[in-house]
C-alpha cells in the first residue's frame, strides 16, 4: 500500500454576489498494487467566508468514542464558526498547501487584492487584512503594494504606521502630497524618507532625498564624522554630496587622517579636501609607507633576535647514517621549508626567532639543501612533531612516514636526551 497526502484550499466565487468562499480539502490517494485505479478520499477540514462586512472561519464539531484504554476522534458534518482567525489548519501539517481556482478572486469584492501572489503563504491572512483594512486597495492601485505586502507581514512597522482609515494615499502614508509622488515615483522609500527627516527636519523634500542618498542608514558612521570634524551633520552631509564622495569613504579617510595624526576637527583643508581623492590617495600612501617601515623594523628586530640564538641552537644539530639534522640560517629558510613541503611550518617562524621552540631541518646527506623532514623541539628538549610533505597526510597526497626517519627521530630524540640531562646537571651545580 501507497500513500500520497494533498492539502489543497479551494477558492470560490458566487454569480449572486461578491463574496469569496473558501473551502479547505486533505486529499489522501491510497495506491495498491493489485489495483490499476487509486482509491481517493476527501476530507474537508476548514471553511471561510469573506464578505465586504467580515471574515469567518469555520470548522467542524467532532465528538470523541472511546475504545479500550484509548479514545477516537469522529469529526461530523455540522460546522460551527470559529472565534479565532487563522491559516487553514490541517491534520497533517508537513505538506503545507496547494492553491487551486485563486482567480476566482477576481470575481469577488477583493478583487485588487494581491492575494495569488501569498500563494501557499500568509493567503488567507492576507486576504483576512484586506478585508479589514479595504484602504489596502487605494495603495495597491497607487503602486504601493508593497507596503501592505510589508503590513501583512509586520515587517518595519509598517501596519502601525499606515493611517488605514485614511481615504487619501497621502494621508494613509503621513506625508505630503509632493512626498507621496516622489515615493510612488521609486525616488525615496517612505521609511528612508521618515528616517532622514528625522534627522533633518527643516529641509524640503529634493535636499532629503540627495542627504538619503548619501547617508542611506549609516548614521553611526555620520556621528563618527561630526565628532572627528567638529561639524554639524548637515553641512558634512552637504560637503558629500557637492563633492560626490560617499559617506564610507568619507569616514575612512577621516579615520585614516587621524591614525596618521592630522587635525580633522581644527584643519578645514584636511577636513574638507578640495580634491577629496587625491587626498584620500596622499594620506593612504603615507600609510602604506609607514606600514613597510613598521614591518621592516620588525623583520630587522626578529632577525637579530634569530642570529642572536644560532649558536645556542647548534648542539642541536645531528648526524646519523644518511641524514643529517641541521637548523636554519634565517626566518626565510623557515618559511621556504613551509613551502616546498606543504605545511605550516612557516607559521612557527616568530616563535623560533623568539625562542619558544626550535625548527629543526632533516635533510639527506647526498642533498643537504633540499627540504625532506622538519622537525619541531621544545625548550625541554623534546621532539613535538616531524613532519614530511603535506605533513605525511595520505588524503591530501602525502606519504606515510618511513621506518627509516623513524629510526632517525628516535636516535634524535636519545641524543636529546643527553643535552637535557647535561643541561639538568649544570644547573644543579649553580644552585649547590
Amino acid at each position: 500500500m501507497v500513500e500520497s497526502v494533498t492539502n489543497a484550499v479551494v477558492f470560490l466565487s458566487s454569480p449572486e454576489n461578491e463574496n469569496l468562499y473558501v473551502r479547505c480539502f486533505t486529499v489522501k490517494l491510497f495506491f495498491n498494487a493489485h489495483q490499476l485505479m487509486p482509491h481517493i478520499s476527501f476530507e474537508e477540514t476548514q471553511r471561510y467566508v469573506f464578505t465586504d462586512k467580515q471574515a469567518v472561519r469555520y470548522g467542524r464539531d467532532y465528538h470523541w468514542e472511546q475504545r479500550g484504554s484509548y479514545w477516537i476522534k469522529h469529526k461530523e458534518d455540522q460546522w460551527q464558526a470559529r472565534t479565532k482567525f487563522t491559516e487553514p489548519q490541517f491534520d497533517d501539517k508537513r505538506f503545507g498547501y496547494d492553491v487551486f481556482n485563486a482567480e476566482a478572486i477576481r470575481n469577488t469584492y477583493l478583487r485588487h487584492c494581491e492575494a495569488p501572489k501569498y500563494s501557499g503563504k500568509y493567503m488567507i491572512e492576507y486576504l483576512r487584512f484586506f478585508q479589514k483594512h479595504p484602504g489596502a486597495e487605494r495603495l495597491i492601485k497607487s503602486g504601493l503594494g508593497d507596503y501592505v505586502r510589508q503590513s501583512v507581514e509586520s515587517r518595519n512597522g509598517m501596519k502601525e504606521r499606515i493611517k488605514w482609515d485614511e481615504h487619501d494615499v497621502h494621508k494613509m502614508l503621513g506625508v505630503s502630497r509632493d512626498v507621496c509622488g516622489a515615493i510612488r515615483c521609486g525616488r525615496i522609500s517612505l521609511q528612508d524618507y521618515l528616517s532622514i527627516k528625522d534627522h533633518f527636519p527643516n529641509e524640503n523634500l529634493e535636499t532629503l532625498i540627495t542627504f538619503n542618498r548619501v547617508v542611506k542608514y549609516s548614521y553611526g558612521s555620520l556621528n563618527y564624522c561630526t565628532a572627528a570634524t567638529a561639524e554639524q551633520e548637515k553641512t558634512i552631509v552637504k560637503f558629500l554630496a557637492k563633492s560626490g564622495v560617499t559617506l564610507s569613504d568619507y569616514y575612512d579617510y577621516l579615520r585614516l587622517a587621524a591614525e596618521l595624526g592630522y587635525d580633522t576637527a581644527g584643519d578645514r583643508s584636511v577636513k574638507f579636501p578640495p580634491h577629496f581623492a587625491a587626498a584620500h590617495d596622499r594620506l593612504e600612501g603615507i600609510r602604506r609607507a609607514l606600514e613597510e617601515e613598521r614591518k621592516a623594523n620588525e623583520l630587522r628586530k626578529r632577525e637579530a633576535s634569530f642570529n642572536q640564538r644560532i649558536c645556542e641552537r647548534k648542539k642541536l644539530e645531528f648526524s646519523c647514517g644518511d641524514y643529517i639534522i641541521v637548523q636554519p640560517n634565517s626566518i626565510s629558510d623557515i618559511v621556504n621549508e613551509g613551502k616546498v613541503l606543504s605545511h605550516c611550518v612557516g607559521g612557527y617562524a616568530q616563535r623560533h626567532a623568539d625562542g619558544k621552540l626550535t625548527i629543526m631541518f632533516l635533510r639527506k646527506k647526498s642533498k643537504p639543501d633540499k627540504p625532506y623532514y622538519t622537525i619541531e623541539v621544545s625548550n625541554n628538549y623534546q621532539i613535538v612533531q616531524c613532519r614530511g610533505y603535506k605533513n605525511n597526510w595520505e588524503s591530501s597526497g602525502g606519504k606515510p612516514k618511513p621506518q627509516e626517519i623513524k629510526n632517525v627521530e628516535k636516535q634524535y630524540q636519545d641524543y636529546l636526551d643527553g643535552i637535557a640531562a647535561k643541561s639538568k646537571k649544570k644547573a644543579r651545580k649553580k644552585t649547590a
